[in-house]
């Protein structure tokens, strides 16, 4: 959670600012929708993890790149989410 928070905010010196893309709207959006926000992005995770361990799971059973395992992979690849553990 707190990368996310990064996402949003740089911290210099000891004051916390906006970064340069966030700097209108943030605090318009009020807690809830942050807290809201936040929710959708652990959500998400956990769902790019059930695919993470769909594909380890393909792979170790077939020791093959087949095209599900590609796809899966590109998903994963896609939106960020990519360890080498496999």
């Amino acid at each position: 959670m707190s990368s996310i928070i990064r996402l949003f905010f740089r911290e210099s010196s000891n004051e916390t600012t906006l970064s340069p893309g966030f700097s209108a709207g943030l605090f318009d959006l009020g807690f809830e929708r942050i807290t809201e926000m936040i929710i959708v992005m652990k959500q998400m995770m956990g769902m790019l993890k059930n695919i993470y361990l769909r594909l380890v799971i393909i792979y170790r059973k077939t020791k093959n790149l087949t095209s599900e395992v590609l796809y899966l992979l590109q998903i994963l690849i896609m939106q960020g989410w990519y360890e080498k553990k496999i």
